[in-house]
């Protein structure tokens, strides 16, 4: 288990709750104003699934079966049936880590690139792993399902399944969504989308997930169904773009035609070249998210700058606990070495001490040189004294009786 810096109320105060629901891989079906509708499972998914709640300005949820409700962390401890330790801090800053790599809308900007050359089965959406990238923008699975299909198609080299989502467009085709993208399967086209009739407005948007945003910011508000005779044109890319033109212009039944572009150059050039066509009958709709790069920015602003602004708090908080315990630990060792060189001393002092008190005499007996003794006995002969001499001639005379010379 890893060190935490973080606390309960750092998590509450700072993590989105509909962000831990996401995270734990639950369902973001709904959203009607700023109650967001969650399938969840606290009890683990061999039970029943349950239907929650979260309130996105209070950031709280609640459930009515069983009855429960609370902040994040209280979440975290329902779902995983234990108290909050390191281990759910730790894991649940790495999961608002994680979602702040996601791209943002902005990025998204349609540009098609080479069409997809695999043969790929399309279907309904049953892998809700590939949705989880269209709920952190705010965009609900009832809506994802309502316009978009799931691709299935086999790896080249693995042999793996992959799954991808699809947005159709009118010639049969398809355009799939790819990280900061989309790459054509099929045909290429336009998407028309809506009924037809005799007197209507034409509402036109350069990207699917622009077209998704307006949706959803109608159904939040519950005026979808006041629009619902508009119709809906998506250019899908620059490649289209003539055939967008061309549609518009041989089709005067449209009173109004909205562009939703992007506030940038390339959006201001396309509305120009609509309103041309239009003849004045174009309205330049980007004024609604004037403080926005797309409308798409618009409807996820408000969460993801609160998703941030969480982020980069918690990241101080940890930045700071670490600087203080590099402090202390640095104070540490300084302390440990300044009582390493304080004991260094005292025994220094204590030596030169106990030298200086022993005897004088000690002190000034002089070196003996080792030298072997066999070489002293060998190499070195003592002096026979005189008293040496007699005494061992006595010795000898007591002895043995003195002989007379030869002659």
């Amino acid at each position: 288990m890893t060190k935490s810096y973080l606390t309960k109320e750092d998590i509450d105060q700072n993590v989105l709750v509909s962000d831990v629901l996401i995270g734990l891989r639950c369902i973001f079906h709904d959203q009607i104003d700023n109650v967001r509708n969650f399938v969840m499972f606290p009890d683990g998914k061999d039970k029943p699934y349950n239907i929650g709640f979260v309130n996105m300005e209070r950031n709280e949820w609640y459930c009515t079966n069983p009855d429960m409700e609370g902040k994040a962390t209280d979440l975290l401890e329902k779902v995983f049936d234990r108290k909050i330790d390191d281990d759910l801090l730790d894991t649940t800053y790495r999961l608002v880590g994680r979602f702040s790599q996601c791209p943002k809308p902005s990025t998204y900007m349609f540009d098609t690139t080479d069409t997809v050359q695999v043969p790929m089965d399309v279907s309904v959406i049953d892998d809700d792993d590939l949705l989880v990238p269209l709920y952190l923008m705010g965009i609900s699975q009832l809506l994802a399902n309502k316009y978009m299909k799931q691709g299935s198609y086999i790896g080249i080299n693995d042999g793996e399944v992959y799954h991808t989502l699809l947005f159709p467009n009118s010639n049969g085709g398809y355009y799939s969504m790819v990280d900061k993208g989309w790459r054509v399967v099929g045909e290429e086209g336009v998407s028309l989308i809506g009924p037809k009739k005799d007197c209507q407005r034409l509402c036109v948007f350069d990207s699917p997930l622009d077209f998704l945003a307006l949706q959803q910011k109608r159904h939040i508000k519950g005026a979808d169904v006041f629009f619902s005779t508009d119709r809906f044109l998506i250019i899908n890319g620059k490649k289209n773009l003539d055939e967008a033109l061309g549609h518009v212009a041989t089709h005067p039944e449209y009173y109004h035609v909205c562009c939703f572009f992007p506030n940038t150059d390339q959006g201001r050039e396309m509305f120009a070249k609509f309103r041309d066509i239009c003849q004045g009958t174009a309205v330049n709709s980007s004024r609604l998210y004037t403080a926005h790069t797309s409308i798409a920015d618009s409807v996820v602003y408000d969460v993801n700058a609160r998703r941030m602004d969480g982020l980069m708090t918690m990241t101080n908080i940890i930045a700071d606990a670490k600087d203080r315990e590099f402090e202390a630990k640095l104070a540490a060792e300084q302390q440990a070495q300044a009582q390493a060189a304080k004991q260094q001393m005292e025994q220094a002092q204590a030596a030169k001490q106990q030298k200086s008190q022993a005897p004088v005499a000690e002190k000034q007996q002089p070196k003996v040189q080792n030298v072997p003794q066999t070489t002293t006995v060998r190499d070195t002969q003592k002096p026979k004294s005189e008293s040496t001499q007699t005494t061992q001639k006595v010795t000898t005379d007591d002895v043995k009786p003195k002989r007379s010379p030869r002659r």
